[in-house]
């Protein structure tokens, strides 16, 4: 401290090559670890994410005390990846929507005996894949794909008790005679067995660009962000009844196609000097061109009768994504990571929030698409990156 000047020893300037950029920006303190000569000098160890070697062949070129080599005193590395780079994740992932809905009950007034609830979607193996690239000094342009996924589930309940009214086996009733609580209508209620499967798919891309900010020297990297996303999630329902006077087969589709223009930041934390933690945040907001179409088929005396009903609608979506990321450098060129990613969704069409209890409008229409449901995919993920 007595022979140099910490103000200006805190130049985020290099005075040799490449001039007037942020090669040899000051990045370390002594909480991450690094050679205490990195915190006065003018020569820092290059960073990694702008493209130049993680594992620098100079040292201090402006006279550190005790430092006279042209070699760096122990290699080390800085968490930032290189002019390209690219990650590539498994990423097995679930979802969870906002709303469950009873579908059938034991009786008009019983107890539910089936509901979306039941309909649990296991996580799904899938990717994530990440490509960037520098360009200039301080922006990046980056490309990821997160899918494609599908998830699946099946449930159902059976009755085979003698209804007292009907004589007949079956005493569960679904939605689709106007809720619960109503008089039984025969060709809806008293059924002797109902069941309930969901089909959900996704695919999601994004492009970013990234500006990097010229932080105060320390282990802290922060860059803001702007890009788009494109979003596709597609919703099929099916609930199955039957009962002595009429089998019942409703069928709920729904399409979300979803363009974003998004916002957000990511941060990475140096904790050692050979392993950061990443945490991104993003925001924005779509316009969702969604769709409803609803395929209704009763069959009742051996003849099937087929009803169909459409709507489209576009409506305003919006999402939160989040993801937490810990990295490895296990060479110059490749690293490890694991980590959590969440996507959070407002303003979408979910099959089972469009399911119609009103039997005239099933059959006669119009159907309306219901576009105001949340939901959240989420899940973890590991896998590796590299640079060149």
């Amino acid at each position: 401290m007595i022979l140099a000047s910490p103000a200006a020893a805190q130049s985020t300037q290099p005075v040799w090559w490449p001039p007037t950029s942020l090669y040899g920006r000051p990045v370390s303190q002594p909480f991450f670890e690094f050679p205490t000569w990195a915190r006065f000098s003018y020569c820092r160890p290059a960073p990694l994410a702008w493209g130049y070697d993680p594992f620098p062949n100079y040292a201090p070129c402006d006279g550190a005390m005790g430092y006279h080599t042209i070699n760096c005193p122990g290699g080390f590395v800085a968490h930032r990846p290189s002019a390209w780079y690219a990650w590539a994740d498994l990423a097995p992932t679930t979802v969870d929507f906002e709303n469950t809905r009873a579908l059938a009950a034991l009786g008009t007034t019983g107890p539910v005996v089936l509901s979306t609830s039941d309909l649990q979607p296991n996580f799904d193996a899938g990717g994530r894949f990440t490509i960037g690239h520098r360009i200039w000094d301080c922006y990046r342009i980056e490309g990821t794909y997160w899918g494609s996924f599908q998830w699946k589930d099946y449930a159902a309940t059976a009755d085979g008790t003698i209804n007292a009214a009907t004589g007949a086996p079956g005493n569960i009733s679904t939605l689709l005679s106007g809720g619960f609580g109503n008089a039984a209508v025969a060709t809806l209620d008293n059924n002797s067995f109902v069941s309930a499967a969901d089909r959900i798919k996704m695919n999601n891309g994004e492009l970013n660009l990234l500006y990097w900010l010229d932080m105060p020297p320390g282990g802290l990297d922060v860059s803001l962000l702007v890009g788009g996303r494109y979003l596709d999630i597609r919703d099929q329902f099916n609930l199955h009844s039957i009962n002595t006077v009429q089998e019942n087969v409703l069928q709920v589709n729904t399409i979300n196609q979803m363009w974003f223009m998004q916002a957000g930041i990511a941060t990475d934390w140096l904790i050692a000097p050979r392993m950061w933690i990443n945490a991104t945040l993003k925001g924005g907001m779509a316009n969702n061109h969604a769709s409803l179409i609803n395929n209704y088929t009763t069959t009742a005396g051996g003849v099937a009768t087929l009803n169909l009903s459409s709507d489209v609608r576009n409506r305003t979506a919006g999402l939160l994504d989040l993801n937490f990321t810990a990295n490895l450098q296990i060479t110059p060129w490749l690293v490890g990571r694991i980590g959590y990613q969440a996507l959070f969704l407002t303003g979408v069409a979910v099959a089972t929030d469009n399911i119609q209890t009103n039997n005239v409008l099933l059959t006669s229409g119009p159907a309306v698409v219901n576009a105001r449901s949340s939901g959240v995919f989420h899940g973890p993920l590991i896998g590796i990156g590299g640079n060149w």
